[in-house]
């Protein structure tokens, strides 16, 4: 993880907020929805609705 953050001679590093939401939204999408990543991620499902709903509105 702290590798792929490394910057790259040509620019900057990925930021981390970058990376969590790529994160999140990988994990919802590979897992079926916002409960089922809950279980797995230990977030609570409104926290990842509200998540959403966030990205979808920009």
């Amino acid at each position: 993880f702290e590798a792929a953050r490394s910057p790259l001679p040509s620019g900057p590093a990925i930021p981390l907020p970058v990376w969590e939401d790529l994160w999140r939204c990988f994990a919802v999408s590979w897992l079926g929805g916002p409960a089922p990543a809950e279980k797995v991620l230990g977030i609570p499902a409104n926290t990842l609705r509200q998540w959403i709903n966030d990205r979808e509105s920009r």
